[in-house]
């Protein structure tokens, strides 16, 4: 192979990976693929929703960004499989413990339950909340009291992303535990009343010749 015939294999790869990058996800055709067969799908799913939990930074910010838009086609995926649904909104949940020591990790998290809450609010919201009650120290006022302030406004305008993620936090605390930092983390010690370390006498202070 010539150097210009290489040269241009290697433009023509990296066209292909530019484009790759550009292509929405899921595709058209990856859609109708996952469409074919619910079993296949369902597994799929299964599978990718899973490796959110994969302990490695890189690895699940790359699960975040393929798990977000497939959550949105859910759906239309899912057929009303409310068990799958079940399933992988715990799958989110489990990540969520299991990477609640990085913050950045546990905000892309926290945004997927809320997506995940969002898209079927309106057909799963009792399969949600029995979840939610699960985990450990949360009751069912939590629960309801957390729905009840995903639904408020603030000052007429719909909650931000951030506030509706601190109200998630809150509730599902219990289950993050305590980061390495705040694990080992020391409370101050005060000790107001301390006696001098060296003392002194009058005769040392004033010597007399």
């Amino acid at each position: 192979m010539t150097t210009d015939e290489q040269n241009l294999g290697d433009n023509s790869l990296r066209k292909l990976v530019i484009h790759a990058h550009n292509l929405p996800i899921p595709s058209e055709l990856g859609l109708k693929l996952l469409q074919y067969s619910s079993i296949i799908c369902q597994y799929c799913l299964l599978i990718l929703f899973d490796g959110l939990s994969w302990p490695d930074t890189s690895i699940m910010t790359k699960m975040s960004n393929i798990c977000q838009p497939l959550i949105k086609h859910l759906s239309l995926l899912g057929n009303g499989n409310n068990a799958l649904i079940r399933q992988l909104y715990i799958y989110i949940l489990c990540a969520l413990k299991i990477h609640s020591d990085n913050k950045p990790l546990v905000c892309i998290l926290l945004s997927l339950v809320i997506l995940m809450y969002e898209t079927f609010q309106q057909t799963s919201t009792n399969l949600f909340d029995s979840i939610l009650m699960e985990i450990p120290d949360v009751n069912n006022e939590q629960v309801n009291n957390y729905r009840d302030k995903m639904q408020k406004q603030n000052n007429g305008k719909p909650l931000n992303d951030k506030q509706k993620r601190d109200i998630l936090k809150h509730l599902v605390q219990p289950s993050m535990g305590q980061n390495v930092v705040q694990m080992f983390k020391r409370e101050p010690l005060a000790l107001s009343d301390l006696p001098p370390l060296i003392r002194f006498s009058k005769r040392s202070l004033h010597p007399v010749l």
